[in-house]
Order: C-alpha cells, then structure tokens, then sequence
C-alpha cells in the first residue's frame, strides 16, 4: 500500500509523504482528494492514506464516506470507525 500517498503528494507539491500532515492539517487536502475518482483506489488504500495524514486510525466502509471525512463534526457510518 502507499501508491495513494504517492498520488497525494505528488498533486500536492511534496517532497516526502511526511510533508502531507501539514497540508491536511490546513484543509487543502479535502480539495486534492477531490480531484481523484475514489474507486480508482480501494477502500484499504483510501483508509491507509487517511489514517496516515490524520494521524488517526480511519476505518471507512463505503467510498461516499471519502468526502464526508472532512466535514466538520463528521462522524463516521454504524460499520466505520474514527479512532
């Protein structure tokens, strides 16, 4: 795993995968992330990456709960986990 976090801060200008957290962390990434198609990746994949520039264990279960993971306040559906 990790080809997604290569995608993600290529598009993002990073030099290193440590570089995303911060880009994250100011809200741009919610507007890389939705330049990708989401099945072009699997569930696994997206829920790798998340957990990585969150700094959280992301668990989701559908692709529709990508966009929502960046909604203020969002917590996750009765089978996904935000930890």
């Amino acid at each position: 795993m990790g080809i997604l976090l290569d995608v993600l801060a290529k598009k993002a200008g990073c030099s290193s995968l440590s570089d995303l957290r911060p880009i994250y962390e100011s809200g741009e990434m919610e507007q890389i992330i939705g330049t990708i198609p989401k099945k072009s990746y699997s569930l696994a994949e997206w829920n790798y990456s998340l957990s990585y520039i969150s700094g959280k264990c992301i668990e989701l279960s559908h692709y529709d709960e990508i966009d929502n993971f960046f909604k203020e306040g969002y917590t996750s559906g009765p089978n996904s986990r935000i930890a």
